[in-house]
């Protein structure tokens, strides 16, 4: 439609420019409308020519088409996927290079004897026993020793041979021979192994010595128990006869000690059992009461007309009358 339009404003614009050009004195007014006319009635055709053109375009063909029959259709069921479980990842295993085992290595196993601590004598003689194993890829030989390290020595060899051949994985008792040191305290003293090509190892990744450890301690001495005093004990010093005159007259003189567990009271008295002729009392009394520990001194006056050419033998006896006249203490003094 806006096409049509156009045309048409194109045909009128034309039709009155060329009107508009003619020169008016000398033109004819019915040729004039004529002309109009013609251009208005060509204006038309192109407008109905082209309208019909345009319908027509827009005017669908008639086409035949077939008739289809519906056919059914059964729906596909499909079905629904099961989950698959992924696998599980295994652990990839890392080989680890094994350590070179080193051609000299020990390990420790126990204390045969004297375990660390243990008390000792001064001066006392002791073994000393480690059992160990070859953890080395070398057997040992008796061209191996114990070596003394450090520490008190306690008088150790410097070196001690090993015996018999050890395989790797073995194990074997090495000992030697010490001698506590003299004063008290505690000692240690340490050993390594030496391998037949000089090569100096231990115990252990760590090459630890070998270690004795004891402690020395003098043995307590007992007192010995004190004997129990008898009832009745004197000991007698001192004791002899002294300035024999001419006349035959002379003293006795002794110190008595009462070293029994009974005091002598004041009342005991001491009486001659022999040599009575020389003395003129049987019975002298002492100064005081005499405790255990304690002593006393007499001097008695004697006589012997002989003037002691033939000896003088007094027996004396310490007595308690008020006990059945009990001896507590005897002795003798002699005059050669």
């Amino acid at each position: 439609m806006k096409k049509t339009a156009r045309i048409c404003i194109v045909i009128i614009t034309l039709a009155v420019l060329s009107s508009a050009c003619m020169p008016t004195p000398t033109v004819d007014t019915k040729s004039v409308e004529l002309a109009s006319t013609a251009v208005m009635e060509t204006a038309i055709a192109v407008v109905k020519q082209t309208k019909e053109s345009e319908v027509s375009e827009a005017a669908p063909t008639p086409t035949t088409a077939a008739t289809v029959e519906p056919t059914a259709v059964v729906p596909t069921v499909t079905p629904i996927p099961t989950k698959t479980p992924l696998p599980t990842a295994q652990p990839t295993a890392t080989e680890v290079p094994t350590p070179a085992v080193p051609c000299n290595k020990a390990s420790f196993v126990k204390d045969v004897s004297i375990p660390d601590g243990q008390e000792m004598k001064p001066e006392e003689s002791f073994i000393k026993t480690w059992r160990i194993t070859n953890a080395g890829s070398c057997t040992w030989t008796s061209a191996y020793q114990l070596v003394y390290s450090n520490g008190e020595r306690m008088s150790a060899p410097a070196s001690v041979n090993i015996t018999g051949n050890i395989q790797p994985g073995a194990s074997m008792d090495v000992s030697v021979q010490l001698i506590s040191p003299k004063a008290d305290g505690s000692y240690t003293a340490y050993f390594l192994l030496k391998a037949a090509d000089g090569t100096i190892f231990g115990v252990g990744n760590n090459n630890n010595p070998l270690s004795a450890v004891i402690k020395v301690k003098k043995p307590k001495v007992r007192e010995p128990l004190p004997t129990p005093r008898p009832e009745k004990a004197c000991e007698v010093h001192d004791n002899t006869i002294e300035n024999m005159s001419v006349d035959g007259r002379f003293d006795v003189v002794a110190t008595l000690n009462n070293t029994g567990s009974k005091t002598w009271s004041a009342d005991f008295v001491l009486s001659p059992t022999v040599g009575r002729d020389y003395l003129e009392d049987t019975f002298y009394g002492i100064p005081s009461a005499i405790k255990t520990g304690q002593e006393f001194s007499i001097r008695i006056e004697g006589y012997d007309p002989d003037l002691g050419q033939r000896g003088i033998r007094i027996v004396w006896e310490l007595k308690d009358p008020n006990a059945n006249w009990e001896t507590y203490c005897q002795f003798e003094t002699l005059y050669d």
